[in-house]
C-alpha cells in the first residue's frame, strides 16, 4: 500500500469535508489536490512522476488557466452540483467530472419525535445579509409564537453586530452566537434557516441539518434547489423579508404533521445522498 499525497488547502467546506473522507493509503501512486493554485502548480510534475492526480474542485477563480491545466488531472471531483455546474460552464466535459457528496453524521436509530421553534443558521462570514434577515424573521415570529430561540454558529462574521441587531429588535436573550467545531448546535435546534444569494456557496451545515432531520427554510435559488423542494422537505421563499420569513417559521413550528413530514423527507434524502456507504463506494471507484 502507498500513502496518498494530499496537497493544498481550500476554504470550501464541502471540499474540506470530502478530503477528510478519503483514506490515507491506496494501492497506486495517488495525489489529491485542493486549491486552484496548487492544482496549476503541481499537476504536471505529478503526472511526470506517474501519480494518479485527483482534483477536489471548488468554484473556479481562474477559468482559463484552470481549464488548460485540467488536462493533467485524471478526475475532477465536485462536492455538489453547484460546483459541478461552474466547471461545466468553463468547458470541462462531464466525463472529466465526478459528483461525489461528502458524508454526513447521522444519529443512531434516529426517530422524528420533536418539533418546535428553536431555529439555527450558519454564521458564514460571506452571508451577513442573510444572517440579519434571519434575526429579523425570528423577532417577528416571536410576537406570534411567544417563545423562540436562534443559534448562530460557524465562522460568524461579526458577533458584535449580531448582538447589537438582536438587542435592537428585543430578542437579545433569544439569540445565541456560538463557535463550535462539532454538529451539536444543529442537533439541538428544530428548524434550520438559510437565507443566501444566488451564486453564493451554500454552507455544508445545510446538508448536515438534513441528515439530522431538520426542516429547512431557505431562499429559493438554484444552489438550494439541488437539495430542497418546496413543501416537500422545507419551505423556499422568493422574498426573504421578515414578514414572509417569519410566517414560514410560524407555519413549521405550529404544524406537527408538516414538521414531521419535512423532517422525515430530509432524513431520507440525506441517507440516499450523504451516507458513508455511498461515499466509500464512490471513492473506491475514483481510486481504483
Amino acid at each position: 500500500m502507498r500513502s496518498i499525497m494530499f496537497l493544498g488547502k481550500t476554504n470550501n467546506k464541502w471540499a474540506i469535508k470530502l478530503a477528510e473522507n478519503f483514506p490515507k493509503q491506496t494501492e497506486n501512486k495517488t495525489a489529491i489536490i485542493t486549491g486552484e493554485k496548487n492544482q496549476i502548480l503541481f499537476s504536471i510534475l505529478l503526472k511526470i512522476f506517474g501519480y494518479k492526480t485527483i482534483w477536489l474542485a471548488q468554484s473556479p477563480e481562474f477559468p482559463k488557466l484552470i481549464k488548460f491545466f485540467s488536462k493533467f488531472a485524471d478526475k475532477i471531483v465536485c462536492p455538489n452540483q453547484f460546483v459541478e455546474t461552474k466547471w461545466l460552464k468553463i468547458g470541462i466535459t462531464d466525463k472529466r467530472l465526478a459528483l461525489v457528496y461528502p458524508a454526513c453524521e447521522f444519529e443512531e436509530n434516529q426517530k422524528i419525535t420533536r418539533y418546535g421553534s428553536e431555529a439555527c443558521c450558519d454564521g458564514d462570514a460571506k452571508n451577513q445579509e442573510g444572517i440579519n434577515s434571519t434575526i429579523r424573521a425570528c423577532a417577528e415570529a416571536k410576537q406570534i409564537l411567544g417563545n423562540i430561540k436562534l443559534t448562530i454558529s460557524g465562522e460568524s462574521s461579526d458577533k458584535t453586530s449580531i448582538e447589537w441587531l438582536a438587542q435592537n429588535l428585543g430578542i437579545k436573550n433569544e439569540v445565541n452566537v456560538v463557535f463550535s467545531q462539532t454538529n451539536a448546535w444543529i442537533k439541538s435546534c428544530d428548524i434550520y434557516i438559510y437565507f443566501g444569494q444566488d451564486g453564493l456557496e451554500i454552507p455544508f451545515s445545510l446538508a448536515q441539518a438534513m441528515a439530522f432531520g431538520k426542516p429547512i427554510i431557505a431562499t429559493s435559488c438554484p444552489n438550494v434547489k439541488e437539495f430542497i423542494i418546496n413543501d416537500e422537505n422545507g419551505i423556499l421563499l422568493e422574498n426573504t423579508n421578515q414578514e414572509e420569513a417569519s410566517l414560514a417559521i410560524i407555519t413549521i413550528a405550529r404544524n406537527k404533521e408538516l414538521y414531521q413530514k419535512f423532517s422525515q423527507n430530509n432524513l431520507n434524502f440525506a441517507k440516499n445522498k450523504f451516507s458513508e456507504e455511498l461515499l466509500q463506494k464512490n471513492i473506491n471507484e475514483l481510486l481504483g
